[in-house]
Order: structure tokens, then sequence, then C-alpha cells
């Protein structure tokens, strides 16, 4: 049998067929263009996914990886942070169109289940996915279970604030300080905007300043390894990791914020770990772009 993930978020939208071993047969990469709004976006994940079927007549159903927030239990969107399309139940919606079964889940947390299954975190069982695009997304596996907070609701984890007090940026969700605000690649290169008041910088650009030395564009990475190592301080005495999986945008310039965060996070442990080794491995995904798409074909695996 065949599955198809479908990867929603706030830039792009990829949607694949993929097999039982989590192979991917076919996909097709778009932007994701939320600010049509979720009529539009419906329209073109139906199409997409009934082009596949006509190749692949053998898919089975349908697993969707969505930033949040979300109830998966229920396949409802709860007015995604960056989509602002308020309440949409998309699963019922898609099931209805599509006359199969569709299922939801948290785009962090199906990264999460698509890296223990292909991915670097195979065999572990407590795992922290940070997804670093558009948005942070935290995926949480605790004991080889998927970790659910009250009501089964995704613990929206991304949202804890790390510097309330801040109030130079707010967050996509209305807040200051939360550690989504500091950690997403949309806001960091925002941040970087509104600190060299220069409206035009990219990533890329600072990447390159960097390279050459300059110091103005490296303090920009340095403050993000501080507060990325906060963030994850947090995130590892409440969910004791072994293995934290970086997967995203972002990700891809690791090399210029990550030895400087590892740094930073083993003086924030440095008691902790006099008793127990909570320090846990980082590694970068292999999966990266089909990530979602991977983690949503094994939502609709599972499920079948």
């Amino acid at each position: 049998m065949k599955y198809i993930g479908v990867d929603l978020g706030g830039t792009k939208l990829s949607i694949a067929v993929v097999n039982q071993s989590g192979k991917i047969l076919k996909q097709k990469v778009m932007p994701s263009q939320v600010n049509r709004g979720w009529v539009s976006v419906k329209k073109l994940i139906i199409s997409t996914i009934n082009e596949f079927k006509k190749s692949h007549p053998d898919i089975k159903a349908v697993g969707i990886a969505s930033a949040g927030p979300l109830d998966a239990v229920n396949g409802v969107l709860l007015d995604p942070t960056n989509f602002k399309w308020g309440r949409v139940a998309i699963v019922k919606e898609l099931k209805n169109a599509l006359k199969m079964p569709v299922y939801l889940e948290n785009d962090a947390a199906a990264a999460a289940l698509a890296e223990t299954w292909t991915g670097c975190a195979k065999g572990k069982e407590n795992v922290l996915m940070l997804t670093l695009g558009t948005g942070l997304g935290v995926g949480v596996i605790c004991n080889s279970k998927l970790l659910r907070g009250g009501r089964q609701l995704h613990p929206e984890a991304s949202h804890i604030a790390i510097n309330p007090f801040d109030k130079t940026f707010k967050c996509g969700c209305g807040n200051y300080g939360c550690a989504e605000s500091y950690l997403s690649g949309k806001n960091f290169e925002a941040r970087a905007r509104k600190k060299l008041k220069n409206n035009k910088i990219t990533i890329y650009e600072i990447v390159r300043q960097v390279k050459t030395g300059n110091k103005k564009f490296k303090k920009l990475f340095d403050e993000y390894a501080q507060n990325f190592a906060i963030a994850l301080n947090n995130y590892i005495v409440l969910f004791y990791p072994e293995i934290v999986v970086l997967s995203g945008g972002f990700s891809h310039v690791h090399a210029h914020f990550l030895p400087k965060a590892k740094k930073n996070l083993k003086y924030l442990l440095k008691r902790r770990l006099k008793t127990v080794n909570l320090m846990p491995q980082i590694k970068i995904s292999k999966l990266q772009d089909s990530i979602g798409t991977i983690g949503g074909a094994y939502l609709a695996r599972e499920k079948n």
C-alpha cells in the first residue's frame, strides 16, 4: 500500500506519495500561499492528491502534518499562528472531498515520528524535534510515545516565554518573548532587519557577512545561540530527550549558532550534569525538506 503525506506550512506546501518503507515515490512542492485563505489552499491539496491517485491507485490514506495550534484527535486547525484562518475542520473537509481516510498531526510531532521511522532518531525512545522554519515547531516523543498535553492537544512549547519583558518584537501569537519569536528563521531575519535598520537584508547576506569576519553580523548569531540554549534548557528539564533533531530552513546555517549554543547549554545544565548526563545528542535531520511528508505518511500508515 501507499500513502499520501501532506506538509502544510506557512511558506511551503509539500505533497508526496510514500510507500510502506518511508520512501518517497512522487512529490510536489509549491508555495502554500496561506494568505489566499483556506479555500484556495484546500483546492490545491485536493487537485494535487487527485492527480497522484491517477498514477498510484493503491493509495490508502492521507496524513497531514500542519503548523499549529491544532486538535489532532478531532482533526481541526485552531487558528494556526502563521495562517490566520480561524477554526478549520480540515480532516472532515478533505475526507469528504477525497473519499478516503484523512488524519491530522502537528508538523513538528509528525517530523519526530518521521525521524524515529527512517531518520537519525531511529531506535530512540526520547526525542525532541525542533523545526526551524517560518515558525518554531516542537515535537516530543517520551518513552516511545508521542507526547500530548491536556485535552489531547499538542503542547505548544514554542510559545513558552523566554523573555516576556522584551517588547521589541511581537510573536505571531500576539505575545512577546516567545521562543518562536526568537528562534524561527523568519523571526531571526525580521529581528536582524530591525537591529540593522535594513528592511531588505536576508539570512543569506547575513551568513555571507559572517564568513567575511564581520563582527556586527556575527553578534546576531551569538544572540540566537544564547536564546536557543535558553529554550533548549527549558525543553530538556521538561522532557529529558536523548536526542534533539533540528530541521527546517534555518537548520541549514547551524554551523553559525550551534557550537556556541552547546557551550551555553552546558553552562545552564552544569549542576544537573554532575548527577545525570542530561546533555542530549544534537543532530541535523537528513530528511529535511521531506520530513513533513514522510511524517504525514507515517501517520496515515499507522492509523490504517
